[in-house]
Formats: structure tokens, sequence, C-alpha cells
């Protein structure tokens, strides 16, 4: 499937723990979350990544308003929780090495406190400065 696409989760509809293998994943809800109930999108520590496709609990869970970006290393293990009651719907987006350069260069030079330690993040600590690119992966929702 190519981006940009978005993903609608019905009841009971969910995205398995994975990792995007991007430089930078970009996830923009569309729905305001009154919109449903259940949902959200769960994270793990890279400690955890294999026992989050075990059914461990997610160490965090967010649920931003419509129209608030979420953005992370493409490296950061992540599901779409499964909805109980209405739709959720996000559009996602994988970016590529330059855009991550970008938003992290943005960063750095924008903000105060911990602005290198975020610019770094979004790039993946283990990855080199110019955060070299992988690839692509993405499981389906059920």
């Amino acid at each position: 499937q190519e981006e940009p696409a978005v993903n609608v989760y019905g009841v009971d509809g969910e995205f398995a723990p994975h990792e995007d293998n991007m430089d930078l994943t970009v996830l923009l809800p569309l729905s305001p979350p009154a919109a449903f109930t259940g949902g959200g999108t769960a994270f793990w520590p890279p400690e955890l990544k294999d026992k989050a496709r075990q059914g461990a609990k997610p160490t965090l869970v967010l649920a931003p308003p419509a129209g608030t970006a979420l953005f992370f290393g493409g490296e950061v293990t992540h599901a779409g929780r499964p909805v109980v009651k209405g739709a959720r719907s996000v559009l996602p987006y994988e970016a590529p090495r330059a855009m991550a350069e970008l938003l992290a260069a943005y960063i750095a030079r924008h903000f105060d406190d911990g602005a290198g330690e975020l610019a770094a993040g979004l790039c993946g600590r283990r990855r080199s400065p110019s955060c070299a690119s992988s690839t692509h992966r993405r499981s389906r929702p059920r």
C-alpha cells in the first residue's frame, strides 16, 4: 500500500506491535479521542521489543487530540491498540532520511532544553548522525 493512506480502525481493529524501519515515523490522528473507546498508539522500550509481540503490556499508550502529530524514530516498537467502540482514523507517514535530518536540525536550532537529545532520538540512538535509512516493512491491520 502506497502512502499517504489513512488507517481506519473500527471495533476490534488494531495494528500488531512492529517497527517501521524508516528514519522517522509520523502519526497524525484524524479522529478526536471522544470518537472511540480503547485504541491509541502503544509504545515499548527496546528491551521489550520481542515481548511486545508476545503480548507484554506497553509502557505508554497515547491518544492525542486530532491533528496532534506523534513523531518517533522508525526503530521504536509501537502498535495500534484495539478499538472497543466507535472508529479511530490515523494518517501514518514513514519519512526518509532527508526528512528526519531536516526535522532534527529544525528542533536543534529552535528549541531549548534537551533539543539535542530529542534531535538525536529522531535519528535513532544506535544510528549514525546521518540517519542511515533501512528497508521498510509493515504489518497489516486485522
